[in-house]
């Protein structure tokens, strides 16, 4: 996130966990207001409900609930843990859009095949299996810059508004090739959820 943002905002550690509390910051880049939200990096506990790890991952979730676009950051150099799936899992339930981000990927990149890795991550995060991945590194700077303009491109698409009359074009369609017994009577339909920015 530092790296994002262009200065040290946050503590950072190697440590998972060095972070407890998620921690707002707001981040204007051109005409975009953004609201990070960062939270506590998890462990992967086999006794979950660890006060420090149930309460951080609470908190995630809470975080997640909060958020439009969450950026779910990986280790790249540990692969997907299964704190991370019940995360991506809890992502794709609540309906949010969200972006990969392998991190630490200048410590792997000379030894492994690109594709397969994503292919790998793709198959472990099967929650998430539209959700676009990059490869970044938070110490060289590498792929950086393309969080932000990918950021814009998903809440572009999560934020459009499919118009009234496509809609009801649509459902007459589907009646049209599928007539029920009795054809009901729809006067229009209109989008209900759109992605709040």
């Amino acid at each position: 996130l530092n790296r994002i943002l262009g200065e040290d905002r946050i503590i950072v550690s190697e440590h998972p966990g060095t972070t407890r509390d998620a921690i707002e910051i707001i981040f204007k880049h051109d005409s975009l207001k953004l609201i990070f939200i960062d939270t506590a990096g998890l462990r992967d506990k086999s006794k979950p409900k660890e006060d420090v790890e149930y309460y951080s991952t609470l908190r995630t979730f809470e975080a997640v609930n909060n958020s439009d676009i969450v950026l779910l950051i990986l280790d790249s150099t540990q692969g997907v843990s299964m704190q991370d799936k019940k995360i991506a899992n809890y992502i794709q339930k609540e309906r949010k859009a969200c972006i990969v981000i392998l991190n630490k990927f200048d410590l792997i990149k000379n030894n492994i095949d690109k594709k397969l890795f994503i292919d790998e991550i793709r198959y472990e995060l099967s929650f998430l299996k539209k959700s676009p991945i990059i490869m970044t590194s938070a110490i060289t700077g590498y792929n950086i810059e393309k969080i932000i303009s990918k950021i814009k491109e998903v809440a572009l698409q999560y934020s459009k508004k499919i118009p009234t009359s496509v809609l009801n074009a649509f459902i007459r369609e589907v009646i049209s090739k599928n007539p029920p017994g009795i054809i009901p009577n729809i006067f229009f339909i209109a989008p209900v959820i759109v992605i709040k920015l």
